[in-house]
């Protein structure tokens, strides 16, 4: 019976020390919580809160103080220290939200403030799972956020939009005027930003029309000074949807008024988006030297951490054709070098998380999927076969479609490789002389075939589509048998394989080199006529065969390229 009631006591009083410490975490919280993100003035009053949980030992009130420390710090490297101890502290509370909450936050250090995109989506899945145990649906759908934006610098846009469709729907289904300040601030913030970042994959789609149609649901909230992050953000959009449409003046001064905005913030990665357009916009108005400054922004920014954000490459080649031809050549090697550089890194990067993406979080999706469906048993077994079925056919297509746009990948830039080596050839194809198989002709007819055969590449002669053997022979003053040998030998492909081929790589050459993307708008038809071949089907099947890509992924691949999307 003592013992009883010494436990009893022990328990008692246990909980009274709980609530006591939760209650002085409180009253220091209230000292610093109206400072601004990053603002150092409130790190005395969070140490003083830390000292205080790890005296009391409770673990809830350190999670909660080195959550502060990770939000006040300026320095992104106090913010990791912090973002460690938070999970430290989260374990021994074996509390499931609070271990999603500090997984989450880690990743959130690791993606904005180090742009460690790997290191970012293994705390973010780590932070999934917990969530899921937890069954906190804010809690949830704000990882889910944060998963959808590592799809959005991946590049799949569309696979992305799903996401921050749902997170949209159900941040803004939790924004109610009876709610609790803090409830309705963190679901404003989060349907705020699921907005900015449909946005981003509605414009990486050219779908405008979507983009202002966000763009107008974000203007009510943003008169209020506690979301001037997310109103830099809207403000970057307009930006760089103004100098989309021409209007370059008005689009500097959104952008302008943005970096402002996110400068406090250290956004690296969205004042790199702002750079990018305020340079690009410079320099379509002329301003050189103020443009190149803010280029020179995003290479500073790289060369400092190696960070690789969507607009680092495209920025680079900006800085290179604003390059003075016969200025400082080893300015133009650097700016050369920096590109490789990124592509480099982009290419070890996307596709490793790509895969962790479709096999960790994908993967487990669709078994939860299933688990769900088997304990629905009352819907009715028939229902519940088709639903699994629809859920692993998205998953399939979704897997089949990294797949498909990295194999892409691969074909392009062997394409590009292969049209950069032609530059060196004149865009012709080149000779190749070994032993032939059949019968030997004179030295001085093969020579003398081979040099009319140039002058007929030169002067893109096979662009008439009516050229046949025949006729070239006659216009050529060789005879059928000698031409057919000299192609067949020494081109290594037969007549209508060399007619082809030359007229592709040309079409090919001219959609790669024209500045002002003629080629890149026309239809196939158009395509087809330029370069000599009479319908758009044989076009984009010959396309496809000689260039390993189709036509229409050439193009996606290429106006991405030149940032016309």
């Amino acid at each position: 019976m003592c013992r009883n009631i010494l436990f009893l006591w022990i328990l008692v009083g246990s909980l009274c020390t709980a609530q006591n410490s939760i209650t002085q975490y409180t009253l220091i919280q209230e000292t610093y919580e109206k400072l601004p993100e990053n603002d150092s003035g409130a790190l005395p009053s969070i140490i003083r809160n830390i000292a205080l949980g790890k005296k009391n030992q409770n673990f809830r009130h350190l999670v909660y103080a080195y959550e502060d420390a990770v939000y006040y710090s300026p320095q992104k490297t106090a913010k990791l220290k912090y973002a460690d101890s938070a999970i430290g502290a989260a374990v021994k509370t074996q509390e499931p939200a609070l271990i999603s909450k500090a997984y989450l936050g880690r990743g959130i250090v690791y993606y904005f403030n180090f742009r460690k995109y790997n290191n970012a989506l293994h705390e973010y899945l780590s932070a999934s799972e917990y969530a899921e145990k937890s069954g906190d649906e804010y809690l949830i759908y704000k990882v889910k956020y944060h998963i959808g934006v590592v799809r959005n610098y991946l590049g799949y846009h569309r696979e992305a939009i799903p996401f921050f469709t749902e997170c949209t729907r159900f941040f803004s289904g939790n924004i109610k005027e009876s709610a609790h300040p803090a409830v309705r601030y963190n679901n404003t913030r989060g349907y705020l930003n699921s907005i900015h970042q449909m946005a981003i994959s509605y414009r990486s789609l050219g779908r405008d029309r979507e983009v202002d149609s966000l763009l107008n649901r974000a203007e009510p909230f943003l008169a209020d000074p506690q979301f001037t992050q997310e109103k830099g953000y809207f403000l970057k959009e307009k930006g760089i949807r103004a100098i989309r449409q021409h209007h370059y003046s008005k689009g500097t001064e959104y952008l302008l008024a943005a970096t402002r905005l996110m400068r406090e913030k250290k956004d690296e990665g969205m004042l790199a988006a702002c750079w990018y357009y305020l340079g690009k916009a410079f320099l379509k108005m002329n301003e050189r030297n103020t443009g190149t400054v803010y280029l020179k922004k995003i290479d500073s920014v790289f060369q400092l951490n190696g960070v690789v954000v969507p607009e680092v490459r495209a920025a680079y080649e900006l800085l290179l054709k604003a390059s003075d031809p016969d200025g400082n050549t080893d300015q133009t090697a650097y700016y050369v070098g920096q590109l490789l550089k990124s592509d480099s890194i982009l290419q070890a990067e996307v596709p490793y998380l790509s895969s962790r993406i479709f096999r960790e979080y994908d993967a487990k999706a669709l078994h939860a999927e299933k688990e769900k469906l088997l304990k629905a048993k009352s819907l009715g077994d028939g229902v519940i076969i088709l639903s699994f079925i629809v859920s692993a056919a998205l998953v399939a297509f979704l897997i089949k479609a990294y797949f498909r746009e990295k194999n892409i990948s691969a074909a392009y830039r062997k394409l590009q490789e292969r049209i950069q080596s032609e530059k060196q050839n004149n865009y012709t194809i080149a000779d190749i002389h070994n032993t032939p198989r059949k019968m030997e002709y004179p030295p001085e007819i093969v020579e003398e075939v081979l040099q009319k055969l140039k002058s007929f590449e030169d002067r893109h002669g096979f662009t008439n589509p009516d050229v046949t053997m025949a006729s070239l022979g006659t216009e050529l003053s060789i005879t059928k048998n000698h031409l057919s040998y000299v192609i067949n030998e020494y081109k290594k492909m037969n007549f209508r394989t060399y007619l082809a081929t030359l007229r592709i790589h040309y079409i090919t050459n001219l959609m790669n080199s024209d500045t002002d993307t003629l080629y890149l708008r026309v239809g196939n038809e158009a395509l087809a006529e330029a370069c000599g071949l009479r319908s758009r089907q044989q076009f984009s099947r010959l396309f496809r065969e000689i260039n390993g890509i189709a036509p229409a992924e050439f193009i996606r691949r290429r106006t991405k390229e030149l940032n016309l999307n």
